[in-house]
C-alpha cells in the first residue's frame, strides 16, 4: 500500500512512499520556504538521506481545513530483511513547521505512525535557541522524551552570519583573526582550495574512510557516496564539494549543502599526513564564500558538543569550528514516542 490521504486529529493528513505531483510541489514550496526546514526534510535529499542506511522514505503532510499545508516531515522508515517495515522510524530535523502549530502537527504525525504500525517514532524539530526550549517543553507536552547522547545527531552548532559581508572579507576584523591567520598560512604553504564535482567525490571517501579507520569506527557505504555524486550532479543549486590541494595532493574535503538561507556543513574530512597548515581551513573558507555567492545569510558549520561531552575528537572538532564563530547556537535535541 502507498499511502493515501485521512483526517487526523483535526487535519487533512497524507502519508505516503511517494507524493504526486501536486502534493510534491505543495511538499517543496512548504520545506523550502519555511523558516523551520532543514536540508535532511528536502524531498531532493531522500535519496541521500537513505543511501546504504536500513530505511526507506516516506513523505508526511498536514494541511488544515482551508486546505494550507502546515506541516511536513520525510519520515525514514526502518526496515529489515528483505526491505520488511519494522515497528521504527525517524524524522531527521523535523517535522516542519511553524511553533505555534508544532503541537497539532506532532499529534498528526504521531497518531498516523502509529496508524501505520510505528512503536518507536523519533523526532528534531529544527528550532533554535529560545525557540528551541519552547519546541522542547510542547515535545514534552505531547507525550515524546529527550533521547539524546553525545553521539547522537549534534544539537549545538556555530554559524558564521553572513549578512552584509562582502566576498573575501568574511573573517574580516577581529573575530575573524585566527580564520585568516590559518588560511594566509595555507596559501604560503602553497594549499589552494576549489570546488569539486561528482568525479571528486573519490578523494572524500578515501580520507573519510581513513579517517573513520584510525578512530576504529565504521566508514559510510559506498552507495552513500554513488548517491552523493549524484546529488551533486542533480541539485547544483543545493550541494557542493570543496577541496583543498598542496602539492598534487588532496589534504582536504567537505560536503556543503544549502537549504533556504542557510548553507550547512554536512561532512568532511582532512588527509592524514601531516602538512606545515591546518588543511581544513582553505576548504572552510571557500565554502563559506560560496554560501555568501548564494545569497545564504548563515553558514552552519555542523555542529559542536553538547556541554559536558569529554570525547578528545568531538572536543577537537569544536577547537577547529570555534575559531570560524564563537557563540554557539542551541538546536532542539533528539525526542522519542513510543506509541
Amino acid at each position: 500500500m502507498n499511502g493515501g490521504k485521512s483526517r487526523v486529529v483535526g487535519l487533512r493528513v497524507t502519508w505516503s512512499r511517494s507524493l504526486g505531483d501536486a502534493d510534491q510541489a505543495l511538499y517543496d514550496t512548504f520545506v523550502d520556504g519555511s523558516p523551520h526546514g532543514a536540508y535532511p526534510q528536502a524531498s531532493a535529499y531522500a535519496q541521500l538521506g537513505t543511501a546504504g542506511r536500513a530505511f526507506s522514505p516516506r513523505f508526511f503532510l498536514a494541511r488544515n481545513g482551508s486546505g494550507d499545508v502546515i506541516g511536513s516531515a520525510l519520515v525514514l522508515r526502518a526496515r529489515g530483511p528483505l526491505r520488511l517495515p519494522l515497528p521504527a522510524a525517524v524524522v531527521e530535523r523535523g517535522p516542519v513547521c511553524a511553533l505555534s502549530d508544532l503541537r497539532q502537527v506532532l499529534d498528526a504525525l504521531h497518531a498516523k505512525a502509529r496508524s501505520r504500525g510505528i512503536l518507536r517514532l523519533s523526532v528534531m524539530p529544527y528550532f533554535a535557541d529560545d525557540e528551541a526550549v519552547k519546541a522542547e517543553a510542547i515535545l514534552g507536552d505531547a507525550g515524546f522524551s529527550v533521547d539524546h547522547a553525545f553521539s547522537s545527531a549534534h544539537a549545538r552548532t556555530v554559524r558564521v552570519q553572513l549578512t552584509g559581508k562582502a566576498k573575501g572579507a568574511i573573517f574580516a576584523g577581529k573575530d575573524g583573526q585566527a580564520v585568516r591567520q590559518k588560511a594566509n598560512g595555507a596559501q604560503k604553504a602553497g594549499a589552494t582550495a576549489r570546488k569539486g564535482g561528482p568525479e571528486d567525490v573519490a578523494a572524500l571517501q578515501a580520507m573519510y574512510a581513513t579517517m573513520m579507520e584510525d578512530q576504529r569506527r565504521p566508514t559510510k557505504s559506498a552507495e552513500y557516496f554513488d548517491a552523493l555524486r549524484t546529488h551533486l550532479r542533480r541539485s547544483p543549486d543545493r550541494a557542493a564539494l570543496f577541496l583543498t590541494e598542496h602539492q598534487g595532493d588532496v589534504v582536504s574535503a567537505a560536503f556543503i549543502t544549502k537549504h533556504g538561507a542557510i548553507a550547512t556543513y554536512v561532512m568532511g574530512a582532512s588527509s592524514s599526513d601531516e602538512r606545515e597548515f591546518t588543511k581544513a581551513a582553505p576548504t572552510f573558507v571557500a565554502a563559506a564564500e560560496w554560501a555568501l555567492e548564494q545569497g545564504c545569510a548563515v553558514f552552519d558549520l555542523g555542529g559542536i558538543p553538547m556541554e559536558g561531552d569529554t570525547d578528545p575528537k568531538r572536543l577537537s572538532i569544536a577547537s577547529f569550528k570555534s575559531k570560524f564563530a564563537k557563540t554557539p547556537t542551541t538546536l532542539v535535541r533528539e525526542h522519542v514516542i513510543w506509541l
